[in-house]
């Protein structure tokens, strides 16, 4: 199974300071980012590594969980033995639900991890935890629609092309399975980019925000958006709240007013204004 290069070596990251940390490890920038010496864009790269490590175990549990119950590799089930399982309802919800609950516990500290790398290395505010947990809670209820509607329709392994006509909508195959499951983990961006945009929201110091194309093919709405240029902070949509939804990749630069100095992510020459020198 090819885990992606997030994952070569390493053991599972359990906890927003293990995805943080593990993250920090790979690109060599953990003493950096303690003494405050990451700039914005590093900061910005953190976020982003934090993102794909997400999205990268996501999509090694949904492997496992196809190859145990869904005959998507040659250790799965035999045919008869999974075609019970799934037969048997409860017993698959049950499998089902077990990895959900997996899930949706990563995507809750991914998003974690997402902030602290961020902002850091300040801890992270009781505030900024509210919001992150009920961003979590904004994703749950999204995979939760994912998992009735697999429950409902187990996946079943099928050849991409086929010949037959279907009346009714079939059910999704193994690949899609993995592939939604996976997308989950990208939630991590906006949400951590959403965060931190409340924080500077609420801070006093920074009054207008721009909205910064990331390294991607960018929707209409997102070319749009950046083109607005600086605006009063908060008036423009989230990060996400776009047609590209949660694969966007576009950030956001603060300022305090026309002729301030554009702050990115991390502490910054401001950070004592913004959040006082004890950190």
């Amino acid at each position: 199974m090819d885990r992606g290069p997030a994952l070569k070596g390493i053991s599972k990251p359990n906890s927003a300071e293990a995805i943080l940390k593990t993250v920090l490890q790979e690109k060599g920038w953990t003493s950096r980012f303690l003494k405050d010496d990451l700039d914005g864009d590093e900061h910005l790269e953190v976020a982003r590594l934090v993102r794909d490590l997400s999205k990268a175990w996501i999509r090694h549990e949904a492997q496992e969980f196809a190859e145990q119950f869904l005959g998507w590799h040659e250790r799965s089930l035999d045919l008869q033995e999974r075609a019970d399982v799934i037969k048997d309802g409860n017993a698959f919800r049950w499998q089902l639900q077990r990895f959900s609950s997996r899930i949706k516990t990563f995507i809750r500290e991914g998003i974690i991890a997402g902030v602290l790398g961020l902002i850091g290395p300040r801890p992270i505010t009781s505030g900024e935890l509210e919001q992150a947990e009920r961003l979590s809670q904004v994703q749950w209820q999204y995979f939760d629609s994912f998992i009735n509607q697999a429950s409902d329709k187990p996946p079943i392994f099928r050849p991409d092309k086929t010949t037959d006509v279907i009346a009714i909508a079939p059910p999704m195959t193994v690949t899609q399975f993995i592939a939604r499951a996976e997308s989950y983990g990208a939630s991590v961006w906006s949400s951590a980019q959403e965060i931190a945009r409340a924080t500077y929201s609420r801070n006093g110091v920074f009054t207008e925000e721009h909205r910064v194309l990331g390294d991607a093919e960018h929707c209409e709405d997102c070319v749009t958006y950046s083109a607005m240029g600086w605006m009063p902070i908060g008036v423009l949509p989230p990060i996400g709240d776009s047609s590209c939804r949660i694969n966007c990749a576009c950030w956001f630069e603060y300022r305090a007013g026309p002729n301030g100095i554009p702050h990115v992510a991390g502490r910054g020459p401001l950070y004592d204004a913004v959040f006082g020198t004890s950190g």
